[in-house]
């Protein structure tokens, strides 16, 4: 990621309210996670969805891979026996 990419996020996660910065003269920042009560709602919502969408999906696809995996495990190990 470079660090112009880098920096756009942060901005956007302090517009969020998800984080806060303490500027620093001289020095570097400091970025903490604020409160869950200050964070903001994204004023796009509707167009956050799809890519809810695409993460649920791929975790719902990771889950299942790992519980498939366990599975296969446990019959091999249970086939050893």
């Amino acid at each position: 990621m470079s660090i112009r990419k880098a920096q756009y996020g942060l901005k956007a996660l302090e517009s969020f309210g998800l984080i806060t910065k303490e500027v620093r003269k001289g020095k570097t920042d400091i970025y903490e996670l604020s409160d869950r009560s200050e964070w903001k709602p994204p004023k796009d919502d509707e167009k956050l969805e799809p890519e809810r969408k695409k993460v649920s999906e791929a975790l719902s696809l990771r889950e299942n891979q790992a519980k498939k995996a366990e599975e296969e495990t446990l019959d091999v190990v249970s086939q050893s026996k």
